[in-house]
């Protein structure tokens, strides 16, 4: 999820990424981005930059929170962000969602993916996985995996994780996901030249 200020009408989301990357283009090093150092949204800028050939410029901050009162307070221009941090301030107006930097979220349904706005390769979604110790009978695994996925089912519970922009996902192969991740994101981290203190 990116916020900002920039006005984008609600008929012009789609172009609306567009848009905000051309005028980062036209003014090289004017716009600012926040989040913690090595965070995800610190991640998201630096990559977009790299992707884009843009100059935005990072401003470390210590947490989502933070980084939403700062763009509101026009002291930042952008912050990538989860949805839970960032929708109160969508709701009330005071920043526009400008796109969704993973799949389309049932809490914001109007706003429109990097991918559709035709970013393809730009995808980081937070997500959440249950992990039991090494030497877990198989059996517990599983009647614990049954229990969750029956409560993930229940559409109280789908509509309360929604309502935080949380989607449960159908991937049940989670040791496969969190390679897939590990692989993904040190590719970007090591093409980025990112190292901690950064």
């Amino acid at each position: 999820m990116e916020v900002g200020r920039h006005a984008v009408r609600d008929d012009q989301l789609m172009s609306g990424v567009a848009e905000l990357i051309e005028e980062i283009r036209q003014s090289p090093g004017k716009y600012t981005f926040s989040g913690g150092l090595g965070s995800p949204s610190h991640l998201l800028g630096a990559w977009l930059n790299q992707l884009k050939q843009l100059e935005a410029r990072h401003v470390p901050n210590r947490d989502g929170a933070q980084s939403v009162a700062d763009v509101v307070g026009g002291h930042i221009d952008m912050f990538y962000g989860g949805t839970s941090v960032v929708k109160p301030a969508i709701e009330s107006g005071s920043v526009k969602a400008i796109a969704i930097a993973g799949v389309r979220s049932s809490s914001l349904p109007n706003v429109p993916t990097f991918k559709e706005a035709g970013i393809a390769d730009f995808e980081l979604a937070s997500w959440n996985v249950m992990l039991a110790p090494k030497g877990t009978p198989a059996d517990i695994v599983q009647l614990v995996r049954k229990e969750v996925l029956a409560i993930l089912a229940d559409p109280q519970v789908r509509k309360i994780l929604a309502d935080s922009g949380v989607e449960a996902s159908d991937t049940q192969d989670v040791a496969a996901f969190l390679a897939r991740e590990r692989d993904k994101f040190g590719q970007v981290v090591r093409s980025l030249g990112l190292t901690v203190g950064q």
